[in-house]
């Protein structure tokens, strides 16, 4: 993930589609483009994952702990599913708030905040 160094840490993505011991990314308090290319403009979390698209989705998260997430039109879209539930919502068209415990799906890779 690049990220800028002032923001603040408000939570973690951790993946263990990939790696046992999990993939984690840090969630800073700003605006994160979630993507499968690198980018020389703004902050990023690069998933290596051919389902993740280039632009993917955006992350948004306060300094207070507020994250939402919104999909970007990606060809194999985002999820969420609540910490107490089964059941995944698409997240199309608007920001969906994302709580500690809930799990995102960029493509088919799953994260738990």
């Amino acid at each position: 993930m690049r990220q800028s160094p002032r923001s603040r840490v408000v939570g973690f993505l951790i993946s263990y589609d990939t790696d046992q011991h999990g993939e984690v990314h840090e969630v800073r308090a700003g605006r994160w483009l979630v993507t499968s290319r690198p980018t020389d403009h703004q902050d990023y979390v690069l998933i290596d994952d051919e389902s993740v698209s280039p632009l993917h989705a955006i992350i948004r998260a306060t300094a207070e702990g507020k994250v939402q997430v919104l999909d970007q039109l990606s060809e194999f879209g985002t999820g969420v599913t609540r910490h107490d539930s089964d059941e995944e919502e698409e997240v199309a068209g608007s920001m969906a708030s994302v709580g500690h415990g809930d799990s995102i799906r960029f493509g088919k890779r799953k994260f738990v905040v």
